[in-house]
């Protein structure tokens, strides 16, 4: 799963930055919005994994929070350290990632956003330069 995520991760901004560059040069208008599809299909595509792996960080947090927000102090000492247990268990997030490079969350899809900009205009300058 990990190697998936890590693929699919550097897949799509090796695809996105092309066919952006691509874009940029379109001749036709059919071929413009077939480019134009590929490249919000893909984005869709990857914010969906990011948006998955934000709700499972969330989902935690929200889990978090409300046993803590029990009234564990007034059980008896069992329910007491499984309630401390769960609590700590929830201080280190359960997160979805690619190889522990590739976390998927909002951020990371911003900073793969910012990725495929940056491959695009290396591809461009270099492009305009021939």
């Amino acid at each position: 799963m990990e190697s998936m995520i890590i693929v699919d991760f550097l897949h799509a901004i090796c695809s996105l930055s092309f066919a952006l560059l691509e874009l940029s040069v379109a001749y036709t208008v059919i071929h413009a919005i077939k480019l134009f599809s590929f490249i919000a299909i893909c984005i869709v595509h990857q914010y969906m994994n990011n948006f998955f792996g934000e709700l499972v960080i969330q989902k935690q947090l929200s889990i978090s929070r409300a046993v803590y927000s029990l009234p564990w102090e007034e059980y008896p000492r069992k329910i007491k350290s499984s309630v401390l247990f769960m609590i700590l268990r929830t201080e280190r997030p359960i997160v979805i990632n690619g190889f522990k490079m590739y976390l998927l969350c909002y951020k990371t899809f911003v900073e793969f956003l910012k990725a495929i900009i940056s491959y695009y205009t290396v591809l461009r300058s270099v492009h305009l330069e021939k």
